[in-house]
């Protein structure tokens, strides 16, 4: 290869590397500034603190979603116990209720049956109020997100 070819080459690939650098300062400074945006709007000075504040919150916001799952849980077990309360109950009404066994057996049924609507009521009523908490935290870390002009993908943020 020519050596003037060499040099043109070796020219070339130290305009791309100035180039790359300036690309790079300007990135980094993007990010100081959304960074110093960020900080000045939460009102943490600490980098280490930020992060392991944000990390806090997101481990936060990922228990209470499992804690809403296992709740759901429990309530899908309970009304599947209800319906087939509801059909033994119906059942030994069609079978001639009158017999006072089949009576103690219906009204203990309609006990559990009525406990277990009232801890389903209990339930959802926590569930609802977990569900508030979780949008308040997923509302908290989209600001961030945007603050820090980050990637705003709604399958790592949530909706």
């Amino acid at each position: 290869m020519p050596q003037a070819k060499q040099i043109s080459m070796v020219e070339q690939a130290v305009r791309g590397s100035q180039t790359l650098k300036e690309l790079m300062g300007v990135k980094i400074s993007s990010y100081q500034e959304a960074f110093t945006k960020l900080m000045a709007a939460i009102g943490i000075r600490d980098i280490q603190l930020l992060v392991t504040a944000f990390i806090q919150g997101e481990e936060k916001n990922f228990a209470m979603f499992k804690f809403v799952n296992e709740l759901n849980n429990e309530i899908e077990n309970y009304e599947t116990q209800i319906l087939e309360m509801q059909s033994e109950i119906d059942k030994n009404l069609a079978e001639g209720g009158q017999d006072s066994q089949k009576r103690r057996a219906i009204k203990e049924l309609e006990k559990k049956l009525n406990k277990t609507r009232k801890e389903i009521t209990e339930m959802e009523d926590l569930s609802r109020g977990n569900m508030d908490k979780v949008d308040k935290i997923k509302a908290c870390i989209w600001k961030i997100a945007q603050v820090v002009e980050c990637d705003t993908n709604q399958e790592l943020i949530g909706n």
